[in-house]
């Protein structure tokens, strides 16, 4: 909880005495203590570059290094542990690294800032061996950087996407002086991107996308002389039939790497090898079956490979292996560490070897983005380069228990793929794991409780678009076949199971991205057929047997417009009455006993009526938009929570709903209108509402979002319902502007009350300053419209300290005295405060009132109060 903590203090300037409160600031509400799950998802390490000293420098994109902020550059010490003095960042990827001879630090990417500072660099920068920038050296290209290369004489090579540097024409290839002004001598004319260099003595090689360079054909691949203005070699021309980006040489081989199918006319994919004359050796062919990003030789006849290939000569290497330079390029099959997802960079040494890319596990083991392996490819030590996991659907468990889903790799420090549970208390459920390998988008309860999985927006995962998994999380035996991604889930009472997505199969059959499958089977009912041109988003199951389905489509077996109603039995019927229409459908909510379906997405009309990306519509007949519930919201709504008062939680990516601040997530009353008293904030995009099985005061919020405060989370649990909010005011009044040493001051206290909520257990004080004594104060019952307190909050001596409740337009009115010890020629200030620590105090403007009186010894008063 948010909170500025009750405080006292008094503060003294010379005799003047200031008695002062600070008021608790409450959000409307606050998450609770669990889930307490710090999701992390790897980021991505796109380069490795070590220093003399054996340090290793991180470039990519990631904002933590073994948990502590790093944002997209690192240092881990030779230890391997993280540099926790070492603190370069920049703003966006850093894509290559490399360290010259006195140790300085070349980054290239698409960043415009580096920090610590920050200071604008656009795309390149030189940092010190320390990690400072170097405010010198400020090339500035105009687009990314991908590729550099240092040069004996301390000129740098840069290639990338841009087309000016320093503001001087030079087209995806550049060479730059020493102070970093380009170069206008050497200036190749490359047609497109530059994706690698590689310098080699008076030769550089260029890798790219480009098809000429200098006006000759040059089909992703060219040697230009590093000399001069960068001559084509005219008999120098290999041929892939697309791009390179990876480029390494030993010898007399140039090892040549990216995504291609054929090489110099001939099948060769991926990986190929040409002697000095640029021919391609036809005997040398490992055959990854998808591109290549990276190659680094370790000095002992052979080159370590990295890139998005899960198999090698049809042999299962995934993303990583290592080739020997001897004979026809067998990749080694005692060297095989399995990351879970591309590689970019490698680094071998004598012992070790440095991985970096895009994989949450190396094996076995859990490590994000980045390991360190020993050389049969065991993690030697695991290092997690991270970003803030999401998450993209809750499922509370009838009884207690939620299954959550999203985009993650660890959650509470453990190994937790993209799929974990709660127990019934929020913590996480640490005997139960059920990895999956791809992001989780959908989940559903059959009838016996197991779990179906629905997700997938890798191509063809091992795992599979859908899943079934027992209560205990290990995987039954039930499977189907989909050929795309599943990202709606329904399961009717006869344990039938229907699938919504973007996919041409499923089951066996074709079915447009809208399939019942057999709960025992996996097969597609071969009578339920209902067609979707599009992508379903959405689906809801009502008890009297209709299917409701939303997304972005044209036609249900005839046109309808992004959302239908079909039977869920037989044929799959269209209900050709109740068609509403829409833009893209996100979210659906069925509140089957009042007949109504809310409907979230991105759309300005809702069956003819204007409606911004929200509304609510008859789920029977001819689907009548309800005319009076229209909150409206500024942005896209995909996430949306029936809870059990009528109201209606809605998530997106919105700022506003009802006209009103919203910040991404609100509480509908059920007339439509944002509930004033609910406020969550600070926010992302929000993408999974649920309401706690166990306690249906609790709510799930799921989305991209970095932290609540302190609490770091892809999933908070909040209040369904937001702390009163009120607006407690205190007035204090002491009507002589002088007074005499002597005299007892009399202080009239007012506090109302004119928020939206009755304010329970409001707390006046009035503490007693230095200056004054022998202080004594009362409620005056005759003069307040609310009931003075009981006891010891209705009077007493003293500081002021009363705690009591107040109506809505209510007042209450108190009498303080106290007299003056304060010498002639000073001051005394008195200062009372209200709080609210019960509620939402929408004004702590008008928490506290003073009064100050100057003290002249030479008043006399005769009053009753102001007397000697």
């Amino acid at each position: 909880m948010i909170l500025r903590s009750a405080l006292s203090f008094v503060l003294r300037a010379g005799s003047v005495v200031v008695l002062a409160f600070l008021a608790f600031q409450v959000r409307a509400v606050e998450p609770l203590d669990d889930p307490l799950l710090g999701l992390r998802v790897h980021g991505s390490v796109y380069a490795v570059a070590r220093q003399s000293d054996g340090s290793v420098i991180l470039g990519g994109n990631f904002t933590r290094v073994d948990g502590e902020f790093r944002y997209n550059l690192a240092r881990l010490r030779v230890d391997g542990s993280l540099d926790p003095d070492w603190r370069a960042s920049t703003d966006r990827s850093v894509y290559e690294l490399a360290v010259d001879d006195m140790g300085r630090i070349y980054i290239g990417g698409s960043f415009s800032v580096v920090g610590p500072g920050p200071v604008v660099r656009r795309h390149v920068a030189r940092l010190n061996a320390d990690g400072t920038l170097d405010a010198a050296w400020d090339p500035s290209p105009n687009d990314e950087v991908t590729t550099i290369q240092i040069s004996g004489n301390g000129k740098l090579y840069i290639g990338g996407r841009f087309r000016y540097v320093g503001g001087v024409a030079q087209e995806y290839v550049a060479r730059l002086h020493a102070n970093g002004a380009v170069d206008t001598a050497w200036a190749p004319d490359v047609d497109f991107w530059v994706h690698r260099l590689l310098l080699d003595g008076d030769n550089i090689y260029l890798g790219g996308a480009f098809d000429t360079v200098n006006g000759l054909v040059r089909k992703h691949v060219a040697r230009l002389s590093s000399l001069g203005s960068g001559a084509v070699d005219p008999a120098w021309h290999p041929s892939p039939n697309g791009t390179v980006d990876a480029l390494a040489r030993i010898g007399a081989h140039l090892y040549i790497g990216g995504s291609f199918t054929t090489f110099d006319g001939v099948p060769h994919r991926n990986l190929a090898r040409v002697d000095a004359s640029g021919t391609l050796d036809r005997a040398w062919a490992p055959d990854p079956d998808r591109s290549v990003n990276t190659l680094s030789f370790d000095g002992n006849g052979r080159v370590y490979v990295g890139g998005w290939f899960t198999r090698m000569r049809g042999q299962s290497f995934p993303f990583l292996a290592r080739v020997p330079l001897s004979g026809t390029g067998a990749p080694d099959a005692t060297f095989v560490p399995a990351p879970d997802g591309a590689v970019f960079a490698v680094i071998p040494d004598e012992a070790d070897i440095y991985v970096g890319g895009l994989f949450g596990r190396v094996g076995t083991t859990s490590t994000l983005g980045m390991a360190r392996l020993d050389l049969a490819g065991t993690v030697d030590d695991a290092v997690d380069a991270s970003n803030d996991g999401r998450v993209t659907v809750v499922l509370p468990i009838p009884g207690g228990g939620t299954y959550v889903g999203g985009y993650f790799d660890k959650a509470g420090g453990l190994p937790r793929k993209n799929l974990l549970r709660l127990n019934p208390d929020r913590t996480l459920d640490a005997g139960w794991s059920a990895d999956a390998d791809s992001d989780v988008h959908a989940l559903a309860l059959a009838p016996d409780r197991s779990l179906y999985v629905g997700g997938g927006s890798t191509a063809n995962p091992t795992w599979g678009y859908v899943k079934k998994l027992h209560a205990d999380g290990t995987l039954s035996s039930w499977t189907t076949s989909i050929d795309g991604a599943a990202l709606a889930l329904a399961v009717d009472t006869d344990g039938a199971v229907f699938v919504g997505g973007e996919f041409g199969t499923a089951g066996g059959a074709v079915r447009g991205s809208i399939a019942k499958l057999s709960g025992t089977s996996g097969q597609a009912d071969a009578l339920w057929r209902s067609d979707v041109d599009g992508v379903v988003h959405a689906v809801a199951l009502s008890a009297t047997g209709h299917l409701y389905i939303g997304g972005d489509f044209e036609t249900v077996g005839t046109d309808i417009g992004n959302l239908a109603r079909v039977s869920a039995r037989g044929s799959a019927a269209i209900d050709a009455q109740w068609r509403p229409r829409a833009g893209t459908v996100r979210a659906l909510a069925l509140d089957d006993g009042a007949g109504q379906l809310y409907v979230g997405g991105y759309f300005d009309t809702l069956g003819g009526v204007a409606r911004a990306n929200i509304g609510k519509i008859s789920a029977s007949g001819p689907a009548v938009v309800d005319q009076t519930w229209n909150p409206g919201a500024d942005g896209e709504v995909r996430a949306l929570a029936l809870d059990s008062d009528g109201g209606l939680f809605a998530g997106g990516d919105f700022i506003e709903m009802d006209d009103r601040y919203a910040d991404r997530v609100a509480r509908l009353e059920a007339d439509g209108r944002i509930d004033p008293r609910w406020f969550l904030g600070r926010s992302a995009t929000v993408s999974a509402l649920a309401i706690d099985s166990a306690d249906p005061s609790v709510l799930f919020v799921g989305g991209r979002f970095i932290e609540y405060d302190a609490l770091e989370a892809g999933l908070v649990a909040v209040r369904a319902r937001g702390t009163p909010r009120t607006n407690v005011g205190v007035h204090l009044s002491q009507p002589r502007s002088t007074t005499r040493p002597g005299a007892r001051l009399r202080y009239d206290i007012t506090v109302d009350s004119s928020g939206l909520d009755p304010d329970v257990g409001s707390l006046l004080r009035l503490n007693l300053p230095a200056g004054l004594t022998d202080a004594q104060w009362r409620c005056l019952a005759n003069e307040s419209t609310a009931a003075c307190p009981e006891g010891t909050n209705s009077s007493g001596v003293g500081s002021l300290f009363s705690r009591f409740d107040l109506g809505v337009g209510s007042i209450l009115r108190f009498e303080w005295s106290a007299i003056v010890n304060a010498p002639g020629g000073t001051s005394v200030t008195a200062r009372a405060t209200v709080s609210s620590p019960n509620s939402y105090d929408v004004d702590l403007d008008n928490n506290r009132s003073e009064a100050s009186t100057l003290v002249d010894a030479t008043l006399i008063f005769f009053d009753e109060f102001e007397r000697d």
